[in-house]
């Protein structure tokens, strides 16, 4: 089965989507973004590769920002550091890598 056109366009929403879920709720967004768009994903050709790399960079893209939440914060504590100023300047330098590589690696496997 060939992916639909409109597969790479839906994977990026449904990313992007959980993007902005609440951090540290990894299992949590994973399923519930599964049941939810699972089946539509699954009807438009999205392949079981694609839809992995959909759920990851859902997941764990709010590891490293773009805003301060309570997993950069939470690690600030434990270093005893206020330097948050920091802490985002170095999420944003894995951030913008980490977001090539996934839609780099989406593109490949919708191919």
């Amino acid at each position: 089965m060939s992916p639909n056109p409109a597969s790479v366009p839906f994977t990026i929403i449904i990313a992007l989507l959980g993007w902005v879920g609440v951090p540290g709720a990894t299992a949590a967004q994973v399923v519930l973004l599964d049941k939810v768009f699972g089946e539509l994903g699954t009807t438009l050709g999205v392949s079981a590769g694609s839809w992995v790399i959909v759920l990851l960079f859902a997941s764990k893209a709010d590891t490293y920002g773009p805003f301060p939440n309570g997993n950069m914060v939470g690690v600030m504590g434990l270093a005893r550091s206020t330097n948050l100023r920091n802490m985002l300047f170095t999420g944003w330098m894995l951030l913008v890598p980490a977001c090539i590589m996934y839609f780099l690696i989406l593109f490949v496997e919708t191919r």
